[in-house]
């Protein structure tokens, strides 16, 4: 659509609208005079017809009417504009004319219409009128009728001169509009191409010119004069500006020399900066490890002093000193940690756990740390709770450590208590309990500050850096969620988290109990909750009661068909006493009974009668599924459970020789204290040099490596032994470390280590990595069960550990078999993925088809496949998804001699012996 100019449209506006107006005024006058001539010659028609009519009526009753009638018709007829005039009478019979042949008359019947008929042409209009004779005392009498014909031409002529002089008034209007409206926009035209061009300057950065004024004084006057005002205010701030941009520019010149300088100093701190941190890490890995140290002689040897005979004074300082350096531990650990959260090295893991197995860890962890408190420690683990889930345990553990650690601590007596209770498909609420002091508002507001206590005074009661609940508090920020806190002052305090997990779909193995109804009764409600919820996901039938009286009267209730078994748990706040004893003694003679205590309860000896089952709290399941098993059966609980965790002299270990390398010599008379024994021998050397010497002359069963050392480090020992020492190229290498980085053990698997131990070294540590690396050669005389010796009997290098399958499956020949099985099925599949992944480079496919595996692996005795699934898992993590690739040859190697091994095997006759 074409762009119309202002000009045009003012020209339309005028001429259009007002010659509108104009030929509709026309028009209308045209139509008017049209009427108003019609109605005139229609009213002139009917008085000449009414005025024959009467002459007519009047001239036939005279003698002679045709000649009188004859001179009427002849003498109306020379009024124009008259075209003809017919005159009929009826009686006598006689017609006279004048002028040309009428038109036909408008009725049939002339005598019987109306008193004037009109008929219309396009040339004449005809009057028909009847003639009407008047008798006196009788009816008026038709006598004829008369017709006048009358011509339109007349008025067509003044029609046609109405046209012609309205058409040229409309043509002398328009003329004058035209010429006027170019007049108008011409003038306003000019003025504007006067302002277009003043604007057009004005974009070309000319604001001196201004727009001439015509002194009209009408609006475009106005908006030159306003546009003048508009161009010398531009002018002059463009003039400032230009004033202003060119001291901005000097300025920023100036700046810039400025930042130019100040960025070679920024760099040159920078580096300085990176160098500090560097500096610092280094500080923090080297005073980790001359800290951790000495730490791990005086808690190691501690440790050993304790198994001496002392006497009872000595036994308490010895135990005060071991109670100080673990505290002392726990101060750098936090110190450490912390530090790694604030430079964000910390990265969580994902696997499958038992969240259960964190919670009796923690407790059981937890327990030496209550001392002389009148303190119970109880877990609830609902129901409804996933066995296992997908995360970090060790950084959950870590978390829930911290917050039972500090409801101990400010609890002088009462209860503790961690619960887990699901919210929905994906999450999991944690809580830790405690009946203690409680806090204050103000003092929750800087609980989670760092270096912050609640109780800041001079005279504080509790110790500790104040660095616990902060590293729980990012820990939980890390996972996507935050700490939660209740409290109130002197009714305790709660803490809570929500963990995002799905759950797994690895479970864990559960033995059969059978038809069992237990009673139970626990002077701690959380801890009779949390036993029910236990009795309930093992699908147990349980009646729980309110007093030991009513144990003891349902006790005597018939059981039914369901063999009946006795509970009964003791919190620290009971004293024992004569009505214990007898009312144990009772309720033993009837059923089975179970007595759950803490393992310090000395006092408890001496009113536990034999026939009574003692488990320790806090309660592992494990050990009090077992218990229920045994009673079921009439066995005895198991060993295990009732007895301290076996030393590494009493380990079934033979004829294994140990190297240790460290260059502290009290670490390494320690670690050769707590190795050596009649079935292990332990050579000791002081620095990595030595250690690949030793290696080349003789082979080891197990290699306990320092990491930090002068000269030839443990990483580097580890991987010279790996590639130069032929008859130690595939023993275990186990790092020992004080180290701060310990938690990805990406760096020691690529160095060719197979585990690591942290300095100081736990007794339970130890155990655990020579239970899984360190496997005796021959069959010990020992008093373990025969399956056991003969599981354990098995040669060194097959791919399956007999007595690991059925440990893992809780000493249960079926359950073994089963799991062992199921992994064995799945092999050929999961090879052919992995190879399939691996050959593709597709390392996310590949990682989970190993991830697969590895959960497999994890409910059966195949160590070496298990720690080849986890170093690939490990070296992905750790940012090598080439080395993880390259490891996917051994692991199919792996695969290779287990389904060999099992082509060789029949498990039905393995687990029968």
């Amino acid at each position: 659509m074409p762009l119309w100019s202002l000009k045009r449209r003012i020209l339309l506006i005028i001429v259009g609208l007002l010659g509108l107006a104009i030929t509709v005024l026309g028009t209308y006058f045209v139509e008017t005079r049209e009427t108003f001539l019609h109605r005139q010659l229609v009213d002139r028609g009917t008085a000449a017809s009414q005025q024959l009519a009467l002459l007519t009526t009047y001239t036939a009753g005279l003698p002679e009417p045709r000649t009188r009638l004859e001179e009427l018709a002849d003498t109306i007829i020379e009024e124009r504009p008259i075209r003809s005039v017919t005159i009929h009478l009826t009686d006598p019979p006689l017609e006279i004319r004048s002028g040309p042949t009428t038109l036909p008359s408008v009725a049939e019947d002339p005598l019987s219409g109306p008193a004037v008929a009109i008929n219309r042409t396009a040339e004449s209009l005809l009057f028909v009128r009847p003639l009407v004779k008047e008798l006196r005392g009788r009816p008026d009498q038709n006598i004829g009728w008369v017709e006048i014909e009358y011509a339109n031409h007349t008025n067509t002529i003044q029609m046609f001169q109405s046209l012609m002089v309205t058409g040229m008034v409309i043509l002398v209007l328009l003329v004058g509009l035209v010429a006027a409206a170019l007049l108008l926009t011409a003038r306003y035209s000019r003025k504007m191409d006067k302002i277009l061009a003043v604007i057009t300057n004005a974009e070309q950065d000319s604001y001196a010119t201004e727009i001439p004024l015509e002194g009209d004084g009408d609006e475009l006057d106005i908006l030159a004069e306003k546009l003048n005002e508009m161009w010398r205010t531009l002018y002059d701030r463009r003039k400032e500006s230009e004033r202003s941009t060119a001291q901005t520019t000097r300025d920023l010149r100036e700046t810039l020399e400025t930042l130019e300088i100040q960025n070679i100093e920024l760099d040159i701190a920078r580096k300085a900066a990176v160098n500090a941190s560097h500096v610092k890490s280094e500080f923090l890995a080297n005073t980790s490890h001359e800290i951790r140290t000495p730490l791990n002689g005086i808690i190691g040897f501690t440790n050993l002093l304790v198994k001496t005979p002392l006497s009872d004074k000595q036994m308490d300082l010895v135990k005060t000193i071991r109670q100080s350096a673990n505290g002392l531990l726990r101060i750098i650990n936090d110190l450490l940690d912390f530090s790694k959260l604030e430079a964000g090295k910390l990265v969580l893991d994902y696997i499958a756990y038992s969240l259960y197995d964190v919670f009796e860890e923690t407790l059981t962890l937890m327990a030496p740390t209550i001392g002389d408190k009148l303190v119970s420690i109880a877990t609830v683990y609902r129901h409804d709770v996933p066995e296992m889930i997908t995360g970090d345990p060790q950084r959950v553990q870590q978390v829930v450590t911290n917050l039972v650690h500090n409801a101990i601590k400010f609890t002088p007596a009462g209860e503790v208590t961690i619960e887990a209770r699901a919210i929905d498909n994906r999450s999991i609420e944690i809580l830790v309990h405690d009946t203690g002091v409680g806090m204050t508002d103000e003092q929750q507001s800087r609980l989670f500050s760092a270096f912050s206590q609640a109780d800041r005074s001079i005279s504080r009661q509790y110790g500790g850096t104040g660095l616990g609940l902060v590293i729980a508090q990012r820990l939980v920020e890390q996972m996507g969620s935050s700490i939660k806190l209740e409290s109130e002052p002197g009714h305790g305090s709660t803490f809570s988290f929500t963990l995002e997990s799905k759950s797994s779909a690895q479970q864990k193995p559960q033995m059969e109990v059978g038809d069992v109804e237990i009673c139970f009764f626990h002077t701690s409600n959380n801890a009779a909750l949390g036993l029910q919820q236990l009795l309930k996901r093992w699908q147990i039938a349980a009646k729980r009661v309110d007093s030991l009286d009513a144990l003891t009267r349902l006790a005597g209730e018939n059981p039914g068909s369901a063999q009946r078994i006795l509970l009964l748990g003791l919190g620290s706040s009971v004293n024992p006493n004569d009505g214990l004893k007898g009312t144990l003694q009772t309720l033993s003679a009837l059923y089975p009974t179970i007595l759950l205590s803490a393992a310090d309860r000395e006092d408890l000896n001496t009113v536990i009668p034999s026939t009574v089952t003692r488990v320790s709290e806090p309660l592992r399941r494990q050990e009090l599924l077992q218990t229920i098993v045994n009673c079921t059966t009439n066995s005895l609980p198991a060993e295990s459970a009732t007895c301290e965790e076996q030393t590494p002299s009493q380990a079934p270990l033979i004829q294994q020789r140990l190297l240790i390398v460290d260059d502290n010599r009290a670490n390494l008379k320690l670690l050769k204290l707590m190795l050596e024994n009649e079935y292990m021998h332990c050579v000791a050397v002081t620095s990595g040099q030595e250690a690949v010497d030793a290696c080349q002359k003789e082979s080891f069963n197990l290699i306990f490596m320092d990491i930090q050392m002068p000269g030839m480090s443990g990483l580097e020992a580890a991987k010279n032994i790996r590639q130069n020492c032929r008859a130690n190229a595939t023993t275990p290498v186990i790092a020992v470390t004080a180290h701060a980085q310990t938690d990805d053990r990406a760096a020691f698997i690529r160095a060719g280590m197979n585990d690591y131990l942290g300095k100081p070294i736990l007794e339970e540590q130890l155990l655990a990595i020579l239970k899984k690396w360190c496997r005796q050669t021959e069959a010990p005389v020992t008093n373990s069960e025969p399956n056991r010796n003969a599981a354990a009997a098995e040669p060194l290098d097959l791919p399956v550990d007999l007595a690991e399958c059925l440990e893992i499956s809780g000493h249960k020949p079926a359950i073994a078999k089963d799991m062992l099985a199921a992994l064995l099925d799945d092999l050929p599949e999961s090879r052919k993925k992995i190879n399939t992944f691996q050959s593709e480079q597709d390392i996310e496919s590949y990682v989970d088809a190993v991830h697969y595996l590895h959960g497999l692996a994890c409910y059966t005795g195949v160590p070496a496949l298990r720690e080849l699934c986890k170093q690939i898992q490990s070296a992905t993590k750790s940012g090598q998804p080439l080395y993880a690739l390259e490891l996917g040859a051994s692991l199919d190697q792996q695969i290779e001699r287990l389904l060999k091994w099992h082509e060789d095997i029949d498990l039905e006759v393995l687990f029968e012996t």
